[in-house]
């Protein structure tokens, strides 16, 4: 599990695309904490640690490989922000998504997920609503 600091970045790239609402994902580069004004997404393959932060939200996950096609994200989600919106967090691996939220100024969510993705790959979005 992790613990309540941010990672550095080791293999993961961010990948321009969109959230279903047809929001345009932020895209930048670089180790440290990706800071955005935007959505951020973040593509990883296990093992990766990462973060994510946006105005309202902030994210640390570690992903693990399970065997073959399963990834454990580890991590935590937390809502930085008093404006009545949820930090979200949104996994996406082929056909499989899960959805996490916490609501409310310094609420966190430990993230402890498990989701088939075949070779590995796993879609991390976080983004405000």
């Amino acid at each position: 599990m992790l613990g309540k600091t941010a990672f550095a970045t080791t293999t993961a790239f961010l990948a321009l695309g969109t959230l279903g609402s047809g929001v345009t994902v932020a895209h930048a580069g670089g180790s440290g904490i990706h800071r955005a004004e935007a959505p951020v997404g973040v593509l990883g393959k296990c093992p990766d640690r990462n973060s994510a932060k946006i105005p309202g939200a902030l994210a640390v996950w570690e992903i693990r490989c399970k065997g073959k096609d399963w990834v454990v994200l580890d991590g935590r989600l937390k809502d930085t922000k008093k404006d009545g919106k949820c930090a979200r967090l949104r996994l996406v691996a082929e056909e499989h998504t899960l959805y996490r939220k916490a609501c409310g100024k310094g609420k966190v969510v430990d993230l402890n997920s498990m989701i088939a993705a075949k070779g590995n790959w796993l879609k991390v979005y976080l983004y405000t609503r």
